[in-house]
């Protein structure tokens, strides 16, 4: 038992210490918040989501996920329509590529993960591969009929 907690208590530890090399620990009321809708190319405030484009918190931007909407329905195709619109939205929001930490991808089919992933690699600077969890979701989960998404987590 005292093994377990010294365990949770070393951990709790390094992350107030890797929230604070961070910037986390400022006041939520300095908390900040960037819409970056032209960015991710939405110009009819009709087609504006009901969510932010990003979030800002110190110096941490969660970039929300994109998906492809338009053109051949591969995997390849969307996967690469979606590196270079969350490109976008990353050096949108004040950030790049090389600063991504963590990432999320979802597809509507594991067996498109292989083909996802030759794309997605590929987009990233040596050596600059960020965390990734991937997620195969259920026919018609991704939203548009999309085959891929990704959203990430930066800093600036």
């Amino acid at each position: 038992m005292k093994t377990q907690r010294r365990t949770v208590l070393k951990g709790m530890l390094a992350s107030a210490a890797g929230m604070a090399s961070l910037g986390l620990t400022e006041k939520a009321s300095a908390r900040t918040v960037a819409r970056t809708h032209e960015a991710a190319g939405v110009v009819n405030h009709q087609e504006i989501p009901m969510f932010s484009a990003s979030t800002r918190y110190g110096n941490l931007v969660f970039i929300s996920g994109v998906g492809c909407h338009e053109g051949p329905n591969t995997i390849k195709h969307h996967t690469e329509v979606v590196m270079r619109e969350l490109k976008k939205a990353i050096e949108a929001a004040g950030s790049s590529m090389d600063k991504v930490l963590r990432c999320y991808a979802y597809v509507d089919d594991i067996a498109n993960v292989e083909g996802m992933n030759k794309v997605y690699d590929a987009a990233w600077p040596k050596g600059k591969m960020p965390a990734r969890t991937c997620i195969a979701v259920a026919k018609g989960g991704i939203p548009g009929a999309s085959l891929c998404e990704v959203d990430a987590i930066c800093y600036i």
